[in-house]
C-alpha cells in the first residue's frame, strides 16, 4: 500500500491500526493491563445491569463454557 496520496492523519490512522494486534486468549490478554482494565470495566458492567451474578456451582453440575472475544476499536478522528 502506498501512502504517498493520503493526508498525514489518514496516514498515521492507517498505520496505528496495522501496528495493533489484538489477544486470542485470556492467557495473553491478562499479560496486558490495558486488557485486564477492558475486561474488568466489562466485568462490572455486567454485574451491574444484572445479567449474571456469580453463584456457588451445585454438586455433579458442569458449567457452561464461555470465551472473551477481543476487539480493537478504532475510532477516526473528524478531520
Amino acid at each position: 500500500m502506498s501512502y504517498d496520496k493520503q493526508s498525514p492523519s489518514h496516514c498515521a490512522f492507517s498505520l496505528s491500526i496495522a501496528s495493533k494486534t489484538k489477544p486470542t486468549s485470556y492467557v495473553e490478554a491478562s499479560k496486558f493491563k490495558c486488557w485486564k482494565q477492558a475486561m474488568k470495566v466489562e466485568l462490572t458492567a455486567l454485574e451491574n445491569t444484572g445479567t449474571w451474578k456469580l453463584v456457588d456451582l451445585p454438586p455433579n453440575v458442569k458449567p457452561i463454557c464461555c470465551r472473551w472475544i477481543y476487539k480493537i476499536k478504532h475510532m477516526q478522528m473528524a478531520p
